[in-house]
């Protein structure tokens, strides 16, 4: 009989194995990404345009364009479209992040047909109505009235500032006074610009019949490719000021963030990195969850994380303490990074993390739709799959000796900006 008081026994993982997404041409020279499974009957399909934040010359362009785009096409009024999509039990879904612009549709593969028409007319025909913009704007610049409200977001709007500057698209904060300026000229050329069929990244995962990958192919395959390249830039840290204040009058709590421009995943010493941040304050195992919230109850919860764009990442640290706590908090902060820069971590803490990242791994290739994300990391980022596995390699073989090194590189205190959003009645209780 089934023992259910013994766990079983504990097995690393020794390969990993992320299907490689199938190739279709379409007839305007662009390609369909597909992975196929044999037992899913929805289908997952993604399109990401390049029409991220970096590619706007004023404040919340990118967003308020995705957000147009489910609000009528020149066809339909948004309540005819979405009940024609609910009628095959379809849905719609989008985000709108530094770099990319994406838009999803969850779909039975038996009613691809029927459902991929108004797929493709919510991404070409958006009809731009004046009067739903307005509509769009006034409830925009509700949810700023309230999220600026909370310090974590003017910590976090400061933190875009110091970064990367007013005057970069990164850098440009939402505020009343530029949504008003936002035109329904402005949503159009935004539009016009970076959202063609023949610029999209299109990737899909499901069950893909002979005929499903025909219907696909065939509606995917309309406008040309611009050959407009992709936009860089570079992300450099302010070096006039290391600990920025904001203040808040009689808040009760402070929002921390402590950040700094970082490598990209290219880079050799990422994946060391990775495993850094983790023991640092990337699980609830970590040292800052320990020591802020566990041994001094200055808080809830510490996050600690690296953020990935084609052109580097950011390294950030974030948590909200109680106002009176918040110089407290960041000193221990930096002492818990100076900790990792002198003394090799313990090797029973290195592998309860290791396990623990290994076990991220293989949920995340759990499923078509999540070994779909990395088809999608390989294509949106220039990255590849070699190095995706060397990825997973480093997690089993880095040493608390490689830690130390790259801890000594990257966790100096002269090297992160510091913004706090607060009270300066440093003593409130």
């Amino acid at each position: 009989m089934l023992n259910r008081a013994t766990p079983p026994p504990f097995v690393v993982p020794q390969n990993f194995v992320i299907p490689l997404a199938v190739q279709y041409p379409l007839a305007n020279g662009n390609i369909l990404h597909a992975i196929n499974t044999d037992d899913d009957a929805l289908l997952k399909i993604d399109v990401f345009f390049a029409a991220g934040r970096i590619y706007q010359k004023q404040a919340s362009v990118a967003a308020l364009t995705i957000d147009m785009l489910f609000e009528s096409t020149q066809k339909r009024t948004a309540m005819a479209l979405a009940e024609a999509m609910d009628f095959y039990g379809a849905y719609t879904d989008y985000s709108v992040r530094s770099e990319w612009a994406s838009v999803t549709l969850y779909t039975l593969n038996k009613h691809l047909a029927s459902v991929l028409p108004y797929f493709i007319e919510l991404l070409t025909l958006p009809a731009f109505k004046e009067d739903e913009l307005e509509l769009l704007k006034a409830r925009e610049i509700q949810d700023l009235k309230v999220s600026l409200e909370k310090n974590s977001v003017l910590a976090q709007h400061e933190v875009s500032r110091q970064v990367w500057g007013e005057n970069h698209p990164l850098g440009m904060i939402p505020s009343i006074e530029n949504y008003n300026l936002v035109t329904r000229a402005t949503i159009q050329a935004f539009f016009d610009q970076h959202y063609t069929l023949g610029d999209a990244h299109i990737f899909v995962a499901g069950n893909l019949f002979e005929d499903t990958i025909s219907v696909l192919t065939r509606a995917f395959a309309i406008g040309e490719k611009s050959g407009l390249p992709l936009k860089k830039t570079e992300m450099v840290l302010s070096e006039t000021a290391s600990r920025v204040f904001v203040q808040k009058p009689n808040s009760l709590q402070a929002a921390l963030k402590v950040v700094r421009s970082h490598v990209a995943r290219t880079h050799p010493d990422y994946n060391d990195t990775q495993m850094l941040n983790l023991i640092l304050g990337g699980y609830f195992g970590s040292r800052l969850m320990d020591n802020l919230r566990e041994d001094k109850g200055y808080t809830y919860g510490v996050g600690s994380g690296i953020s990935d764009y084609s052109f580097g990442s950011q390294w950030s640290i974030g948590t909200e303490v109680k106002n009176s706590a918040k110089d407290n908090a960041i000193n221990e902060i930096f002492i818990e990074m100076e900790r990792l820069t002198k003394e090799l971590i313990d090797v029973d803490e290195l592998n309860v993390a290791r396990n623990y990242l290994l076990g991220q791994v293989l949920r995340s290739l759990d499923g078509p739709y999540s070994q779909l994300h990395y088809a999608e990391t390989v294509e949106l980022n220039n990255y590849s799959y070699e190095l995706l596995y060397a990825g997973f390699e480093r997690i089993k073989t880095v040493t608390p000796a490689d830690l130390l090194v790259v801890a000594k590189k990257y966790l100096q205190a002269k090297d992160w900006l510091v913004v706090v959003c607060g009270s300066e009645e440093s003593t409130r209780t």
